[in-house]
């Protein structure tokens, strides 16, 4: 059985959210968020736990994430 695969900017989307609000919504700067969506840069702990936070809301996890 396959695991349904979403990105960061598809879990934002999912959220209604702007780049902006999403990086409000995770407590970091909205260029460092420019950054996880691009794949440029990995987040750190505190963050990668918000984001698993909205994954559960969306029963999603994080083996379900592409980051």
């Amino acid at each position: 059985m396959k695991t349904k695969k979403i990105t960061l900017r598809e879990l934002r989307e999912l959220e209604n959210l702007t780049q902006n609000d999403f990086a409000k919504l995770l407590n970091i700067a909205y260029a460092n968020y420019n950054k996880l969506e691009n794949g440029k840069s990995k987040p750190s702990f505190s963050t990668l736990q918000k984001i698993i936070d909205l994954l559960k809301k969306h029963n999603l996890t994080l083996d379900n994430l592409i980051l």
